[in-house]
């Protein structure tokens, strides 16, 4: 048996505990820092409604690579607006892997009990079943190719237009904001 510290108010067994509880603690935060909304480093000056857009860009050889975050969204249209209102499309779109939820279910129970000297007994009997499908996500980033040579030198304006969500401007290859 373990004996109380004299003065101190705790046991051994609680001194054993702190560390884990430690532990589990700094575990607890870096979760939450893992699930925290990690951007690209360009973004709208304000996100559209219903969805978090972020950007970056690379150019490889003589084509612009614009990886953009759609927060699940599926892209609908992503441009290049340059200066007069001249637009560039992609020449190609890397979509990632859509995924769908499980569908909601409909369920009907029905249980009995009955208690009598410290026993007791329970019975049920369920029916379930699934009504439509669930929600679908893309996993990932979407990757959008334009031709450097019609897309002109940075910075450019992006246009983006995701599924549900109103569509949003912002300029991406420039200087990274602060």
């Amino acid at each position: 048996m373990m004996e109380t510290q004299p003065g101190l108010g705790y046991d051994e067994r609680d001194v054993e505990v702190l560390p884990m509880m430690f532990r589990q603690s700094v575990l607890l935060v870096v979760l939450l820092a893992g699930c925290s909304y990690a951007t690209l480093p360009y973004k709208p000056e304000l996100q559209p409604r219903g969805a978090k857009v972020s950007a970056a860009t690379q150019v490889v050889g003589d084509r612009l690579r614009v990886e953009i975050e759609t927060d699940g969204k599926s892209l609908e249209q992503a441009w290049i607006i340059k200066p007069g209102g001249v637009t560039v499309a992609p020449e190609n779109v890397e979509l990632p892997r859509v995924v769908t939820g499980p569908p909601p279910t409909f369920s009907i129970g029905v249980g009995g009990a009955s208690y009598g000297r410290g026993v007791g007994v329970g019975s049920e009997v369920g029916v379930g079943m699934p009504v439509g499908s669930g929600p679908t996500r893309t996993e990932g980033n979407t990757i959008v190719w334009f031709p450097l040579a019609q897309a002109g030198p940075a910075p450019w304006q992006l246009y983006v237009k995701l599924a549900g969500v109103e569509p949003t401007q912002f300029a991406v290859g420039g200087p990274l904001p602060q």
